[in-house]
């Protein structure tokens, strides 16, 4: 129980961090929400990136709901056909959602790194009649 208790926390730990990760991004949500009804105006970087958006989507709602199924059952749902312990609808859907992260992260890298870069530089200014730049702390 205690354990189940641990994976709970974390699971809405992570939705939470989806969620503010989402709120962070809404322009860009809505801007590629507007261009899936404009297919027409797509340039193929934006289709993929759409996407690839609409694939995660999917992929943290199916976890976040096979979760909710799977804690108000008491026991792991079972899915026909695959092997043990893959028959098991959270982890097959967790394990497809780690990996999709981690190709996802991979590719956003650069832009990231950039981002952090601005987000750390230091101030520079101009002083007045120095005509030297300054840093800020």
């Amino acid at each position: 129980m205690k354990r189940q208790a641990y994976h709970t926390v974390v699971g809405l730990v992570f939705v939470g961090l989806v969620v503010i990760h989402l709120a962070q991004r809404r322009r860009t949500i809505a801007r590629m929400a507007t261009q899936i009804v404009r297919a027409k105006s797509f340039v193929e970087r934006r289709i993929r990136l759409a996407v690839s958006d609409l694939v995660l989507f999917f992929i943290t709602a199916n976890v976040l709901i096979s979760g909710v199924v799977d804690w108000s059952r008491g026991y792991p749902t079972q899915l026909p056909l695959l092997p043990a312990p893959f028959y098991r609808w959270h982890l097959i859907s967790s394990i497809a959602l780690v990996i999709y992260l981690i190709v996802h992260i991979w590719h956003r890298r650069k832009r990231a790194q950039v981002r952090i870069s601005r987000a750390v530089s230091p101030i520079v200014i101009q002083t007045p009649g120095s005509g030297l730049p300054r840093e800020v702390d």
